[in-house]
């Protein structure tokens, strides 16, 4: 017999009441209820332990593919590519890892032409996009804005595309949480 479903037993017999018994029954089955899900782990009502820890049960656990539109994953061209024969005074932006690690638009002067951008364009960047740091600092992210100027990324990055039904307020948080960056260094 189960220690609880013991505990049951001797709370009906006994000195104990009726009152006592179902109350104790009704506190062992919230109990039993709140720690059902897996390995003890509370779980409120309307939540569910998961590999990435509790969550509201209608979540989903998605990888960064599932994240990502169709081709929405891109590493920077491969370095021969972009070469300093192709860059000119003023352009379509060549972003850098700078842009990514310090979450700033205005680094970076390399600009590259229309010819050698539309080349490029599986390449370039939209509003929205995230570009990533992939070399030396790993894992620094950065959002593109509304304003940034058209371009490519360099060879150093990852361009990460979001279908629409993924919000990218949290997507950005939670890649740039300390326990996420652990995973990814």
């Amino acid at each position: 017999m189960s220690q609880s479903a013991d505990s049951k037993l001797k709370a009906v017999g006994g000195n104990s009441s009726v009152a006592d018994a179902s109350a104790g029954y009704l506190a062992n089955s919230a109990s039993e209820q709140l720690n059902s899900v897996q390995g003890g782990v509370v779980c409120p009502p309307g939540y569910k332990q998961t590999e990435v820890g509790v969550i509201p049960e209608d979540w989903l656990i998605l990888t960064l593919e599932d994240m990502a539109i169709s081709g929405g994953l891109v590493r920077g061209p491969f370095g021969g590519a972009i070469k300093k024969e192709h860059f000119v005074k003023s352009g379509f932006k060549v972003y850098e890892q700078r842009n990514a690690i310090y979450a700033t638009l205005s680094l970076g002067e390399y600009y590259i032409d229309k010819n050698k951008f539309l080349e490029l364009k599986r390449f370039s960047v939209q509003e929205n996009d995230f570009i990533v740091s992939c070399s030396g600092t790993i894992g620094k992210i950065f959002q593109i804005p509304a304003d940034a100027p058209e371009g490519v990324i360099n060879q150093a990055l990852l361009k990460i595309t979001l279908k629409d039904s993924i919000s990218l307020e949290y997507f950005i948080q939670y890649f740039k949480w300390d326990k996420f960056q652990e995973k990814i260094i």
